[in-house]
């Protein structure tokens, strides 16, 4: 992981480099935090971009304090932030599904009140200014991927709405992805499933399907997944067209949170080891035998928390044969996220990047 550190005097900003995000931290001498207010964050992309961070919280009377009327009250230039440090997403508010990749440009600069407790104008030159790389984190074999958003998120809720969709009205599973799901309020443009499901599934998505399209074109591989959610159609293709050529194993969790009280078992999904006899675990995959001879249903005491872990290799299946197993613990690191480490030299990378927001 890349960090740089830039001053200004005694004020000093460090920029840590991750999977497509940057961690900022700055220090600044207690002698100089008399009437602090915060700080604004700005950054610049080669591309000629230049954004202010937003923050979550404004002035309650923003016309007493120094504002730029052109942009809005919760943008840190007119609401400074409130921490020593922040965590930046590109994408999340600014640059649209799409966010560029490359050099960012962060500068940092401490804004102070006045006696009457008004925020002065900006002075640039108290700013602290550092240039760090912001793309995907790779380190010799090893590439990490990470999910961004949930509904939860306000980031996501500004990019597609509060009532946002994810799927077409009705029961099917495998529809098409390109297919408008709404439109978005930041832009007013219309935007698809499938770009809904890549802001989301950010980095980990695209190490993913990576994963799938190698598999797929090599046909000496076969592919084995743990699965905890598997319900993006687009994956759910792949796994098919592997599955019509007997090259995919996958083990599904069917914990009953999964599922609804009324919930059935199909012949095909009979209990194996700790199945939940509700959980209907062949629904995804319609009229296609060669899947569910190659799906096992397995209950977990305890979630895996969104985790995909996809291991491309060939196997033997009278030497790997497909069991049921469970766990007493968590698979992965935290909630909310989405990991893909791929099998290098036989052996598994044993990797951890905090997580953090």
């Amino acid at each position: 992981m890349t960090s740089v550190t830039q001053k200004n005097g005694d004020f000093s900003v460090t920029a840590h480099g991750g999977d497509c995000k940057t961690l900022l931290a700055w220090n600044l001498p207690k002698a100089t935090t008399k009437k602090l207010a915060g700080f604004t964050i700005q950054y610049d992309t080669a591309d000629g971009q230049s954004f202010f961070i937003f923050n979550n919280l404004q002035f309650k009377q923003p016309a007493l304090h120094a504002q730029d009327p052109t942009k809005p009250a919760t943008s840190s230039i007119n609401a400074p932030i409130h921490k020593f440090r922040w965590v930046h997403v590109p994408g999340s508010l600014n640059q649209g599904t799409e966010p560029f990749f490359g050099i960012y440009t962060y500068t940092v600069t401490p804004r102070y009140f006045d006696s009457n407790e008004h925020l002065l104008p900006i002075d640039r030159s108290l700013s602290a200014s550092v240039p760090i790389q912001v793309g995907p984190f790779v380190k010799g074999k090893v590439a990490l991927g990470f999910a961004r958003g949930y509904v939860q998120s306000q980031a996501f809720v500004h990019q597609f709405g509060p009532d946002a969709k994810f799927r077409p009205d009705g029961k099917e599973l495998l529809f098409n992805t390109a297919l408008v799901a709404g439109t978005s309020p930041r832009t007013g443009k219309p935007f698809t499933f499938a770009q809904e499901y890549g802001w989301m599934g950010f980095t980990a998505r695209t190490k993913i399907f990576e994963i799938l399209d190698e598999v797929s074109k090599n046909k000496a591989l076969k592919l084995s997944v743990f699965a905890y959610d598997l319900n993006e159609p687009d994956v759910m293709k792949a796994l098919l067209t592997l599955a019509a050529e007997k090259r995919v194993r996958i083990i599904l969790d069917n914990a009953t949170l999964h599922h609804t009280a009324d919930s059935k078992t199909t012949p095909e999904a009979k209990p194996v080891g700790h199945v939940d006899p509700r959980a209907d675990t062949t629904r995804s995959y319609p009229q296609d035998k060669a899947m569910t001879h190659q799906v096992r249903p397995v209950h977990s005491f305890r979630p895996f928390h969104h985790t995909y872990r996809p291991f491309p290799h060939t196997y033997r299946p009278e030497t790997h044969p497909v069991r049921p197993v469970h766990s007493y613990r968590p698979l992965t690191h935290r909630a909310h996220r989405l990991e893909v480490v791929p099998v290098v030299g036989g052996g598994t990378p044993d990797v951890d990047v905090p997580r953090v927001d």
